[in-house]
């Protein structure tokens, strides 16, 4: 079952590419719930919205704390046995948030959570790189985007309806028999050469800092300015530092040598700001709808759901386009869309319609969708091959970051101002969009990215 950058053969291919598609479906699920849900476990335990948003948070900061590590993990331990460990792990937190009776209690169980996503995520990317033939890979991020879109769909009905029928802690028992699923599949998936490679532990822990500082100290930055501030001054000092450790080195855990490589820098950073667009609408929805219009859960659900019924629309055709036209101008055509949509939802009257604020909902999920692939292509396909695992981390990083700063953001905004927090949230989505367009167009002058297409 061994493979090399041809990919795998038939039948295995199918199964391999399966049991991916079921490890990314419990975290995106289980993401998406969690947003759904963060109205009625702030009313449930009591607690401010942004107190609440740590469910998010947390989770978020583990797993943008670990990626590169368990990246790097991948070469020496072996993807497949590390995908395993990361499903358990996930697993016995998703129990733990089901069976959850505070919210301090759920926050740890989402940690837990946090860190077996962190070792699915870090491994997906370089597993998408070895699963498919080089000529296939935009096809199987198509096919990834498919799924994440159809999860995306399911989960807001999904968490409405378990809300309405049940507590709400069952929204976390949906992922066992995923988890079993992808334990059972995961027999499939490619034997891939392990290297020696020594554990950089001074870079894992600089990484954490990093990021977890980062995070933090811009959740409170408005409520503590003092610790804020340092938290952010900690983050910086330790960036530079991993900086210069990771240059010191040939294949650092950090790949900060992939990042001399124009094409990829410039997708990493449209990931980010993309993402970071994307959350940041994500978390405030609820809020907006529920706190603001007065929309039950279930519509708010339906409402939500629009977006990612643009995902799965949008990927194949954006799979078919990106082998005719440049990253940089498939994405920065969708960055634009994803603006457009959420300036739309942004600022409609507050008496429109439920299917008007759908629709500006849908724009922005035609937008995001048509920016994944190609930018995802181009971040996996631009790294060497053998640097397919550091490039299926920085993927998976990207993403999180992103997702990471607009949860902190957001937090940030309803600490600003608890009546109007999800108006700001929106607002802040609306600029990184903007950001995500300049980049892009960058790319579209300097024509660096074609070299991958």
């Amino acid at each position: 079952m061994a493979t090399t950058h041809e990919g795998l053969k038939k039948p295995q291919i199918y199964w391999a590419a399966t049991c991916v598609f079921a490890v990314i479906a419990v975290c995106v699920i289980d993401g998406i719930i969690t947003n759904i849900a963060l109205p009625t476990i702030q009313s449930y335990f009591g607690v401010s919205q942004q107190e609440s948003i740590w469910v998010v948070n947390a989770y978020n900061i583990v797993l943008i704390s670990t990626l590169f590590t368990f990246s790097s993990l991948a070469d020496r331990y072996g993807f497949k046995r590390l995908l395993r460990v990361g499903l358990i792990v996930f697993g016995v937190g998703a129990f733990g948030s089901l069976m959850s009776q505070s919210l301090s209690m759920l926050i740890m169980c989402r940690i837990v959570q946090g860190f077996g996503a962190a070792l699915i995520m870090a491994l997906t990317g370089g597993l998408i790189r070895n699963i498919y033939p080089k000529e296939r890979v935009a096809m199987g991020i198509a096919f990834n985007g498919m799924v994440i879109g159809a999860c995306a769909l399911i989960a807001p009905s999904l968490g409405a309806f378990i809300i309405k029928i049940a507590d709400w802690h069952w929204i976390y028992g949906f992922s066992i028999p995923i988890i079993a699923l992808g334990l059972f599949l995961s027999r499939f998936l490619p034997r891939l050469p392990r290297h020696d490679n020594s554990i950089d532990y001074k870079s894992a822990i600089l990484n954490a800092v990093t990021f977890g500082s980062l995070v933090a100290g811009l959740d409170i930055i408005y409520s503590n300015p003092l610790w804020g501030s340092l938290l952010l001054i900690i983050s910086i000092t330790s960036v530079v530092t991993l900086y210069r450790h990771a240059l010191s080195q040939e294949h650092p855990m950090v790949p900060v040598d992939l990042l001399k490589i124009v094409p990829f820098r410039d997708a990493a950073l449209v990931s980010t700001f993309a993402f970071l667009s994307a959350t940041a609408s994500m978390v405030s929805v609820p809020f907006y709808f529920e706190h603001i219009l007065h929309y039950n859960t279930e519509t708010v659900g339906l409402i939500y759901s629009s977006w990612p019924v643009a995902g799965v629309i949008m990927g194949p055709v954006s799979a078919k386009l990106s082998e005719r036209f440049s990253a940089g101008l498939l994405s920065g055509i969708g960055s634009l869309i994803l603006m457009c949509g959420i300036t739309t939802l942004t600022y409609l009257p507050t008496d429109s319609s439920k299917l008007v604020f759908a629709l500006a909902m849908f724009v922005g999920g035609l937008g995001f969708g048509l920016l994944q692939t190609p930018n995802g292509k181009t971040l996996l396909l631009s790294a060497p091959h053998n640097r397919a695992s550091a490039a299926g981390g920085m993927q998976a990083t990207s993403r999180i970051l992103g997702q990471c700063l607009g949860g902190a953001l957001v937090a940030t905004s309803f600490s600003i101002n608890s009546q109007q927090g999800a108006h700001y949230g929106l607002i802040v989505s609306i600029i990184t969009a903007f950001i995500a367009v300049l980049i892009n167009l960058y790319r579209i002058l300097s024509k660096q990215d074609r070299q991958v297409m």
